[in-house]
């Protein structure tokens, strides 16, 4: 593997994962994430029409 290929790979997989990334900068985001999915595995959350509202 060349230097050149050993520094795009970090680049490519930021790239490819931007989004992610910026959501987790987000302040407590990982953590709603972790309590909503216990919500929805205790039968809990809404369902797509009700987030409408």
């Amino acid at each position: 593997m060349t230097t050149a290929t050993t520094l795009r790979l970090p680049e490519e997989y930021i790239e490819r994962h931007r989004e992610t990334l910026e959501f987790l900068n987000i302040p407590g985001f990982a953590k709603e994430c972790q309590n909503g999915l216990e919500e929805i595995k205790k039968g809990g959350g809404k369902t797509l029409i009700e987030l409408d509202d």
